[in-house]
């Protein structure tokens, strides 16, 4: 008995006994093996349950490879059970074990331990009765080993179970050695009928030719080879892409893939780009797209037209390096701010082309990519020369209609208050003047009687009765005249400065002028005059719509407002300062225009201004010349002089 093993000794061949000595170095030799073997070694003795059933193990002795293997000391474990040491082991290996004690029949298997935490090759035998030893090493790595296998090929196929790609494995000769598809995949011919032959056996020439061109690709620079190829399937044409990588051994792993609904999305997207480009080059207005360094990528027709350049001269390059300075400068800034903000950025500009000067908004539009970044710049230009000239007109005939409309507003005002005056008038006239008149008629018999008889005495007395009534006459018909508008519009007059009107008729075109459509110069050390404020500022602005529209065309109107001394009185003037001689009618002070032209507009206006200065005791006169281009004139009375 060697801790636990029972060495059975043999019956010698001859009949000597071994001699005592030799048999206590046979038993060092195996206490030696015990205590160096790389194999744990633990010998147990079962302990049953009142059912005779193996319950647990006791431990009776151990090895130092056992305490090296479990991490558990000799001193710590022995004459104690395994459920005592690890008590979260698997009761079946105490099961198995103690059927080994039980049967005498050696057993040999693998076991996880739950408590140990690794696996373990057990070969177990009972060497007495009730007992069992167990040899046991430790096989944890090569447990991992094979599951991270298993895992390993269970991936492999989960992958290749999710490529939608057929696989071929072909041969350094071209041959096809395996072949994988997905479910539902259909193939040029059936795998029985290719499998085991060339590609050149198999396929048609062209593209057998391609794979070796390819296969060769790959070999000699260990990269992936990617080609597209036609080839009809079941008498329709097939669109593929495939992909030879090069493997060990001279193998080739083949991944194709069908790229029909990829060949008729890259037509139809074609197809669009095509309609797009079509439709971009006949829209009237200049579509540019700017890469993120705002160079030029693309432009249509009409912008290459408004350019004068080819595509090959602007594609490429900058706004910067095409055009000046003059040009480029008012829009810039909005195009950069575009792509440092993200946001849509719009600007009007007025350029100098060689047909002109044009008025053209540009639009600067961010085009963002999939992760919300800006890629591109879209630039949408359009002319709005005509639109704003058209807006223009509206404008001065609003201005003039509004003019137009105030004035003939203060004439309805000024003949209904007229109206009730001649009312009045007629009716204190009617019944004044009877008596008047009665006393006239009644002393002109009397005065022809006595012209008769001759009574100078009488014919005198008739004569200052006479006179007397007509004196009553022109009392009534002085205050009649007082009463009249021209009365009214006396009163109206005063003493004021021409100053505060031109600054109030300034007023109503500070946004034309802020906004660069006209310029107006004043003079200063304007006089005062005498007359009716309003109806002068009535007069002041439709002189200067006239003269806008009297400027020449295509021009910025240039207008001048001043006075001069001549001949002791003061002349005011509104000039335009546009050189070109404009073609003005002689009668433009006319109302009988039947044309609605904007000379037509601006005659029935001067028409009304000259009136209302006449009314107000003045003269109004045209002007114009080469030199001294379109002046409107008209003079004003001057306050009375002390």
């Amino acid at each position: 008995m060697v801790s636990g093993l029972t060495i059975e000794k043999e019956e010698p061949s001859t009949k000597k006994d071994v001699s005592k000595k030799d048999a206590q170095r046979l038993q060092d030799s195996y206490r030696k093996i015990f205590q160096t073997m790389s194999e744990g070694f633990v010998l147990h003795e079962i302990i049953c349950n009142e059912d005779g059933e193996p319950y647990d193990l006791r431990i009776l002795d151990i090895n130092p490879a056992f305490e090296q293997l479990t991490g558990l000391r000799k001193e710590d474990v022995l004459g104690r059970t395994i459920r005592q040491v690890l008590p979260d082991e698997d009761p079946l290996l105490i099961k198995t074990l103690g059927t080994v004690a039980l049967t005498g029949k050696p057993m040999e298997f693998e076991n996880h331990s739950r408590a140990l935490k690794g696996y373990y090759k057990i070969i177990s035998y009972s060497p007495t009765l009730l007992q069992v030893a167990a040899l046991f090493s430790d096989i944890t790595k090569e447990k991992d080993a094979e599951n991270n296998i298993k895992k390993m090929g269970a991936m492999n196929r989960a992958i290749l179970n999710s490529i939608p790609d057929q696989v071929f494995i072909l041969s350094d000769n071209g041959t096809f050695l395996d072949y994988r598809s997905p479910l539902g995949g259909v193939t040029y011919s059936p795998p029985k009928s290719f499998l085991g032959k060339t590609i050149n056996e198999v396929l048609p020439a062209e593209l057998a030719s391609q794979i070796e061109s390819k296969m060769a690709e790959a070999q000699k620079s260990s990269l992936v080879q990617i080609f597209e190829y036609k080839l009809p399937v079941k008498g329709k044409d097939k669109y593929y892409e495939a992909r030879i990588s090069p493997g060990s051994d001279g193998i080739f792993v083949t991944l194709v893939r069908n790229i029909d609904e990829h060949k008729r999305m890259e037509q139809a997207l074609l197809e669009s780009e095509r309609r797009f480009r079509a439709a971009i080059d006949n829209f009237p207005y200049t579509f540019i797209i700017y890469d993120r360094d705002l160079r030029i990528s693309y432009i249509n027709r009409v912008g290459l037209e408004m350019c004068g350049m080819s595509e090959e001269e602007v594609i490429g390059h900058a706004d910067e390096e095409l055009f000046s300075a003059g040009i480029t400068t008012p829009y810039m800034e909005s195009l950069r701010r575009a792509l440092a903000t993200g946001t849509m950025q719009s600007v009007k500009s007025v350029q100098k082309m060689q047909s002109g000067k044009v008025t053209i908004v540009f639009n600067y539009v961010p085009i963002l990519d999939e992760q919300g970044r800006i890629c591109q710049i879209l630039g949408i230009n359009f002319d709005v020369t005509e639109i704003e000239g058209t807006k223009r007109g509206l404008e001065r005939a609003l201005a003039e209609n509004e003019m137009q409309n105030r004035l003939l507003q203060t004439a309805m005002e000024e003949l209904s208050s007229n109206y009730k005056e001649i009312e009045e008038l007629l009716f204190r006239i009617s019944r004044e003047l009877i008596v008047p008149l009665s006393t006239i008629e009644g002393f002109l018999g009397l005065l022809r009687k006595d012209v008769e008889k001759c009574n100078r005495l009488r014919i005198d007395i008739d004569i200052g009765l006479i006179g007397d009534a007509i004196s009553r006459m022109q009392t009534l018909v002085g205050n009649a005249l007082e009463r009249s508008s021209l009365g009214v519009s006396a009163k109206a007059a005063v003493d004021f400065p021409f100053a505060e009107v031109v600054e109030d008729v300034m007023n109503h075109f500070e946004y034309r002028i802020a906004s660069g459509r006209i310029s107006i110069t004043v003079d200063r050390d304007l006089p005062l005059v005498h007359a009716s404020k309003n109806r002068v500022a009535d007069v002041l602005m439709s002189i200067i719509e006239s003269c806008i529209e009297f400027s020449s065309q295509g021009e910025m109107p240039l207008l001048h407002i001043g006075h001069f001394r001549k001949d002791d009185e003061s002349i005011f003037f509104a000039r335009s300062e546009n050189k070109k001689e404009a073609e003005i009618p002689k009668d433009i002070f006319s109302s009988d225009w039947e044309d609605d032209g904007p000379i037509s507009s601006s005659s029935s206006g001067l028409s009304m201004a000259k009136r209302i200065i006449e009314s107000q005791g003045g003269r109004m006169w045209m002007e114009s010349g080469p030199e001294v281009g379109c002046a409107i004139l008209f003079t004003l009375p001057e306050p009375e002089r002390s």
